[in-house]
């Protein structure tokens, strides 16, 4: 089937398209596999087989009293658009979409990355004769107890039932001006904004069935530019994805099982074992420990003033690439070499307000470039991490390990590959010697899967530059228990039209299940199991014909599912 991305807002046109192969992966879970789009009429299109994409609702739809992704500021009304005066402004990078049943009914929650950003909550109806998902009314999730939110990315379910979302890029603090984006939320513009109010993980929970709504921003878990928050099946075990340059992977153990507020925050240290070839590696993690936290001490030095970088470090130029006496070297974040050391009686502060800055002072790994989805694997216990790209800090001897060690040496590969973190059967000690309170502790890392560079030129598929039956720059993740299938969803340039990927963890075989439209990302990846004794693949499909002649109603991000299952 073709779904056509030129049709009118919220709509989709059929024709045929044959399906070659068939994936099978058990009496619930079946994909068929569409082909690369050659022609640049196909390329324009939205384009699936069986089951097939539908699509729920557009950005900037109006459902019920509601207007999909309008913003708003702190006090409740519309923020104006400055592209066009008069009118409110629309994010239009619809990003994360996820089901979540509660009080009875059912409803999507959605993640709008912007600056100032939203997140939406939409009633769904299931239909009982065929079980397909409507919308019935939309409205935004009310901020304002938190300064609002930015750049909301990816997104989990957690297991008691809240949505735990994301703050991409935080702010740097050391920089003045970075966070003034917000600026249009909060009613003293620029002067009110604290960048240490944002880069958290804001956990919204649902209070009746009109969507009513509680939001936390958990501080215990740590600020820096969060991805995505996994919640492991113990309800405690959080890990944590830092999409960025010089970016750390990181682990929060709560106190209690589905209480975030307070716990422990750990880095990786990456310990590499082989270079592997082709770009695969593996190595051996330890978790380098930053500290206990409540969100109660954390509080205090955010909101309004707040502390700023300064009452936080210490900080001096390096000289000749060395810093002088007293400072510790670092390079993590895009700013590249720092020397730094905290200030007396700033650890703990420090420690979540400049987590990734404050783990590479304390000798955890910090040159992941763009770690992004991460996904739950039941049937091997297994956590996986999408990395955009093998690059920069990952490479062995590159210019973005200057000032800091480099504990990550693999080769690189544009292409982008999936990390694999196994988790044992014991729990292991942290880098102080420490015991884990957690049975979900990976101890090792290994490279499962990468893309391959090719070159087309000259061929029917000039224009990609990654395999065209393979990844390209994985985004977003997902994995559907007991059908052993690795969902992908790339964010790439290097595939003239971004796919979503089945990948059978069993046999190796990957399996081409949608083309987004020239200049579209697809993103949101989130299985639902059981919604009314049927599964649900939700998937966005961001900012479709993006730099392309068409109007602005075609370019608009459509949230929408696979299924019923």
């Amino acid at each position: 089937m073709l779904l056509s991305a030129c049709a009118a807002p919220g709509a989709v046109t059929v024709s045929d398209d044959p399906p070659a192969i068939v994936l099978d992966a058990g009496p619930r879970v079946a994909f068929e596999a569409v082909s690369v789009p050659l022609t640049y009429e196909e390329q324009r299109e939205l384009r699936t087989a069986t089951p097939r994409y539908i699509p729920l609702m557009r950005v900037g739809e109006t459902v019920g009293t509601g207007r999909f992704g309008q913003l708003y500021d702190r006090r409740g009304a519309p923020i104006a658009d400055p592209a066009a005066p008069g009118s409110p402004r629309v994010c239009a990078a619809n990003d994360f979409n996820a089901l979540l049943p509660a009080h009875d009914a059912l409803f999507l929650m959605s993640h709008f990355e912007c600056q100032p950003g939203a997140i939406y909550v939409t009633e769904l109806n299931q239909d009982a004769a065929n079980h397909h998902l409507a919308p019935l009314w939309t409205k935004p999730v009310d901020l304002a107890d938190v300064r609002g939110g930015s750049l909301h990315c990816a997104g989990d379910i957690t297991p008691w039932g809240s949505l735990l979302s994301s703050e991409e890029y935080e702010p740097d603090a050391r920089s003045p001006g970075a966070a003034d984006g917000m600026a249009a939320y909060l009613e003293g513009g620029a002067a009110s904004v604290n960048p240490y109010d944002y880069g958290w993980l804001p956990e919204v929970t649902l209070l009746n069935n009109s969507g009513a709504s509680e939001v936390q921003k958990r501080l215990a878990m740590g600020r820096f530019s969060h991805e995505l928050g996994l919640v492991m099946p113990d309800a405690r075990t959080v890990y944590l994805s830092d999409d960025g340059t010089n970016g750390g992977l990181f682990l929060f153990v709560a106190d209690a099982e589905g209480d975030l507020s307070s716990g422990d925050l750990y880095a990786a240290r990456w310990e590499q074992t082989r270079a592997g070839s082709g770009g695969l590696g593996a190595a051996d993690l330890t978790w380098v420990p930053l500290g206990h936290a409540r969100e109660d001490e954390i509080a205090l030095s955010t909101g309004g003033a707040g502390v700023g970088f300064a009452d936080l470090f210490d900080a001096a130029e390096p000289e000749a690439g060395a810093c002088p006496q007293g400072y510790a070297s670092i390079n993590a974040g895009p700013v590249g070499q720092e020397c730094l050391r905290v200030r007396d009686g700033m650890q703990l502060a420090a420690s979540r307000l400049e987590t990734r800055r404050y783990a590479a002072l304390q000798g955890a790994t910090t040159e992941l470039m763009k770690s992004e989805g991460l996904a739950w694997d039941v049937d091997r216990r297994r956590v996986y991490l999408a990395l955009t790209r093998l690059s920069g800090g990952m490479t062995g001897g590159s210019p973005r390990d200057r000032g800091g060690p480099d504990h990550i040496q693999l080769k690189e590969n544009r292409c982008g590959g999936i990390l694999g973190l196994p988790i044992g059967d014991a729990r292991p000690l942290d880098a102080s010697g420490e015991l884990i309170e957690s049975d979900f502790v990976a101890g090792s890392a290994e490279m499962i899967h990468t893309g391959r560079p090719r070159d087309y030129a000259g061929t029917q598929f000039e224009g990609n530059t990654c395999d065209v039956d393979d990844i390209a720059n994985p985004d977003n993740l997902t994995y559907i228990p007991g059908a052993g299938l690795l969902m992908v969803a790339e964010d790439t340039k290097l595939h003239v039209n971004n796919a979503l990927w089945a990948i059978d963890l069993d046999s190796g075989e990957r399996l081409r299940v949608m083309t987004a439209p020239l200049g579209g990302e697809l993103s949101g990846l989130h299985w639902s199991p059981d919604i009314g004794g049927y599964g649900y693949l939700t998937l966005t499909v961001q900012n479709p014909l993006r730099g392309q002649e068409a109007d602005a109603a075609q370019k608009r991000s459509i949230s929408g599912y696979f299924g019923p299952f």
